[in-house]
């Protein structure tokens, strides 16, 4: 066996030393370097298959690791999205809720103003025929006027007539 393949050896027990069981030291203290450089082929391949597979199992359960933290995290936003979006559904209802009750206040106050102005109008109406009339009146004051200041000399002229006839 190769010397350079039994030190990568040992380095690959020094690191997953954590993970080893604890009777595997004997198992590696058979592969550090030594006089004794020859390795029974058997023993070797049996202890790079137990790393493999204690290597394999680590990386899994690093692997599920990370698959939950990644599955929590997308359940957590996926949550949040949700509450987010009823949150936004919320608010565009009371949005809407909020602007029918202004349609419907506008409504009332253009039906309310829309009388007035009918009401307005009305008396407007009313004004200018009154007006009207009133011009009329005075207008028929004056020739009535007039005619009886007319009338009043013509009749004042005959009563003077009627004197210096007397």
């Amino acid at each position: 066996m190769n010397q350079c393949k039994i030190e990568d050896l040992n380095h690959m027990v020094f690191e997953y030393q954590n993970s080893l069981p604890s009777n595997f030291n004997l198992i590696q203290d058979d592969l550090q370097p030594s006089n004794q450089t020859s390795l029974n082929f058997d023993e070797f391949n049996l202890q790079a298959r137990y790393l493999h597979n204690t290597s394999s199992t680590s990386n899994e359960a690093e692997n599920k690791q990370d698959n939950n933290l990644i599955d929590e995290r997308k359940h957590r936003r996926m949550v949040s999205n949700r509450e987010s979006a009823r949150r936004s559904r919320m608010r565009k209802k009371r949005q809407i809720n909020e602007l029918w009750s202004q349609v419907l206040r506008l409504r009332g106050e253009n039906h309310e103003l829309v009388e007035k102005l009918n009401h307005a109008s009305e008396s407007h109406n009313q004004v200018v025929q009154e007006n009207n009339q009133l011009k009329e009146e005075t207008s028929n004051l004056r020739n009535m006027a007039t005619y009886m200041q007319l009338g009043n000399d013509d009749l004042h002229d005959a009563l003077r007539d009627l004197e210096d006839t007397i």
